[in-house]
Formats: C-alpha cells, structure tokens, sequence
C-alpha cells in the first residue's frame, strides 16, 4: 500500500459519503488534511515523503514556495527535512504577492509545494506570479492533483497517484442521481 494513503486511513483523514466541493464538483468522498496539518508528528511524516520526491526529481532545488496557510506549513517541514529555505505567497486583492516574513530575490531554482490540488486554479495564479518575479520553477510536488485543469508544462509529482474518491460535475453525479443526501457541504480539498 502506498505509504501516504496507509498515513491518511490510519489518520482518519478520509470522510467517505456524498460531498459537495467548494469548488462546484461533488464526490464520494474527500480528504481531510486539517487532521494532518494540526499533528506535528504525522505532518513530519507525509513532508519526509514529500522531501524524498523532490530529492528525487528536483535535486538542483534551491527553494521552497508555498501558499499561505497550510502549504505553507507543510513547506516549512518539507525544507527542514532537505536543509532549504522557504517563503510563502498570499493573494490579496490587488494579486498574487509574497508574504512579508520571507520576500526572496530571482533568480532561484524553485519548487511549489501544495497538499492537494484538485482544479489547480491556486496553483495557477501562483505559478504566474513566480514567473512575473523571474523564479525559475522546476515543477510542483503535491500530496494528491486531481488536476481538473492542465497545469501548464510543468512536472507535478503527486505522493498518491489517484484519488481514493472519485469526483464528478453536477449534473453527472451518480449520488445526486440517486438521491442521496449530502453529507459533507462547502468541502474545500
């Protein structure tokens, strides 16, 4: 069994039952990071994994970068694992900008750290701004990407290789087909 989804099943991190996304999707079932996130042990855990992919497939890295909040928890034990420094990035209303603590200077070899992506629509807009910053990404590590969207030409690597649950479009949810009730509302993955 792969090593992340034997953490999240022991973490009782999967909620199973009809879930209506934040995001206008639904599914069986969705991922419950916060109960990763919130435990320092079992964090450490999934960010020595994470760590080990990047060594793997992104050894020049030179930086880590991460959204505010919890990719930027998950970042700081990531970098501690590979002994690299780390910032994170904010969207405000006027864009995508760096978050005060750490505001670092192009060019470095970055990669962007997320939990979970599922329309990569966060992951976009950042990447965009790094860019615009002249950032040099080397690709994405993510826990899970369902990946809706193509994101753009850069290798993601995922720790899971699919979902334990499946998502679908309104009007092709099996569930809502079957009138079953929704179980979880609002759920952002």
């Amino acid at each position: 069994m792969n090593k992340l989804l034997e953490i999240l099943k022991n973490s009782e991190c999967l909620k199973e039952g009809h879930t209506a996304f934040r995001n206008g999707f639904h599914g069986n079932g969705w991922i419950d990071k916060s109960a990763i996130i919130r435990n320092p042990r079992i964090l450490d855990s999934v960010a020595k994994l994470q760590a080990e992919v990047i060594t793997s497939y992104f050894p020049d890295v030179e930086m880590l970068i991460a959204p505010i909040v919890d990719g930027a928890i998950l970042a700081s034990f990531i970098a501690r694992h590979l002994g690299l420094e780390f910032a994170m990035t904010d969207k405000w209303q006027d864009g995508t900008k760096f978050h005060k603590t750490n505001v670092p200077k192009p060019p470095k070899k970055i990669v962007f750290i997320e939990d979970l992506i599922f329309t990569g629509e966060s992951v976009e807009y950042n990447i965009e701004f790094l860019r615009s910053e002249g950032f040099e990404i080397l690709g994405i590590t993510a826990w899970l990407n369902r990946q809706v969207k193509n994101l753009e030409d850069l290798k993601t690597v995922s720790l899971l290789n699919k979902s334990p649950y499946d998502f679908y479009s309104i009007d092709k949810c099996p569930l809502c087909k079957l009138n079953e009730p929704i179980k979880y509302e609002d759920v952002r993955e």
